[in-house]
């Protein structure tokens, strides 16, 4: 699967204003990666937690929830996951 022009898909959607169909994209992309893609998955869920922040009105709240939400999930017991959004953030 090339994950990278299904991305480019998603973001397209949402650069046409169709957020509906960007959030089911996205969602869909983390129900095919779940259990067999982790580092896919997470990218997916940042993707869905950005759009969800716009879609809201530009309140990025539900955006950091759901950026959290990642992290305590999916987390490795040394932080890995932690820090390497702590970088990206920075």
């Amino acid at each position: 699967m090339n994950w990278e022009e299904r991305f480019r898909e998603g973001e397209q959607l949402v650069s046409d204003r169709r957020i509906s169909e960007a959030l089911e994209h996205y969602k869909a992309i983390i129900e095919e990666t779940r259990e067999d893609d982790k580092k896919i998955c997470f990218w997916a869920m940042k993707h869905l937690g950005d759009v969800l922040g716009y879609a809201g009105g530009r309140d990025y709240m539900q955006s950091i929830e759901i950026y959290q939400k990642i992290i305590n999930e999916f987390e490795e017991a040394d932080d890995t996951l932690y820090n390497w959004c702590q970088v990206d953030i920075a």
